[in-house]
């Protein structure tokens, strides 16, 4: 999904087997319910594969792995899932 240069919003819905993720453009949110006017000003979407880890994460741990100029991983840890994010500059290839 490609995203123009700003400030964004992200919300999660975590599955079982995969994590569903929406962009939104209002970025001045804070633990609101998604409804409808939520919903309203969302860029997309888009999901991951979610992946067992051995160790139990209390608290949700959101990282950036770098994987080169310009690229990396959205990384985030909660109980004993792992989900990672590719995120890269425009033109660049992950």
């Amino acid at each position: 999904m490609a995203v123009p240069a700003g400030s964004y919003s992200i919300y999660a819905s975590p599955g079982a087997e995969e994590w569903t993720f929406y962009v939104n453009s209002v970025h001045e949110r804070w633990g609101v319910p998604i409804n409808a006017e939520v919903r309203a000003t969302e860029l997309g979407s888009f999901t991951r594969p979610s992946s067992t880890i051995d160790d139990m994460v209390e608290t949700l741990d959101i990282s950036f792995a770098s994987h080169g100029a310009m690229m990396g991983h959205l990384v985030l840890l909660w109980e004993n899932t792992k989900v990672e994010i590719p995120i890269h500059m425009a033109g660049m290839q992950h």
